[in-house]
């Protein structure tokens, strides 16, 4: 008996959209994978400057202010510490956080939630840090947030009631843009003191052309921050 033409070709079809698809995926990949293009994607977020703490200090002078340092993540599986830690993202923030601390004795607010019963909030984490580490107190501990848009709700509704409407804003500088957008529009006027600036490394044109997983991971975050701010845009409205 002759098999329907229709039947046939459906397979055929489906397998030849796959191997189209996982032809684009693997091309979009290495595109993602060259440092000329990873360069390209971060820098154009980075648009905050650094700042001095001398800076800082005559923006806020007279002013209550406070430095808000934004979590990032965790390592669930820390032994060497007992438990659990900071990931390495949170742990550049929170290393810049306490230097401007030191240097303009603004009191601290941490920010980041998704704890449990069995495990503490990121900020809980962020305050162990600074305080075992870095010898710094954080005057209030935000622990209900899941986003970066949650950060900037709940800290600002905190820092209102401490009648306090001015921060310092410490995050990595390609995270400043969608940040500092977020906790404007909940009423906060926003000092930008961006960290870990990326900037490629020194080379010719022709080895920022090859592949590394180095710039695959910074592609990563640019187009993660780039979405993000699309959708806040949409979902929040800034």
């Amino acid at each position: 008996m002759r098999k329907s033409p229709s039947r046939l070709s459906t397979p055929t079809s489906l397998k030849r959209l796959a191997a189209v698809a996982a032809l684009c995926l693997s091309a979009l990949a290495i595109l993602l994978s060259v440092p000329l293009v990873s360069d390209f994607l971060v820098d154009r977020l980075q648009i905050y400057p650094e700042i001095a703490p001398s800076e800082l200090l005559a923006q806020t002078g007279g002013q209550r202010a406070a430095i808000v340092i934004l979590s990032a993540g965790r390592r669930t599986y820390a032994p060497e510490y007992g438990g659990e830690t900071v990931d390495a993202l949170s742990l550049e923030r929170i290393r810049y956080g306490a230097y401007l601390a030191r240097k303009t004795d603004l009191p601290v607010l941490v920010t980041g939630g998704l704890g449990d019963a069995k495990s503490p909030s990121l900020a809980e984490l962020l305050a162990a840090t600074l305080s075992q580490d870095y010898g710094i107190r954080s005057q209030w501990l935000e622990h209900g947030s899941t986003n970066t848009a949650e950060n900037a709700i709940f800290s600002s509704r905190i820092l209102k009631q401490e009648g306090i409407s001015r921060i310092v804003l410490v995050t990595h500088a390609w995270h400043l843009e969608r940040a500092r957008a977020a906790f404007m529009a909940n009423g906060m006027s926003v000092i930008p003191a961006p960290t870990a600036f990326y900037r490629p490394v020194r080379r010719s044109f022709l080895e920022r052309l090859i592949p590394s997983i180095a710039a695959f991971r910074m592609s990563g975050y640019a187009v993660h921050e780039s979405l993000g701010i699309a959708w806040y845009a949409f979902r929040y409205g800034y």
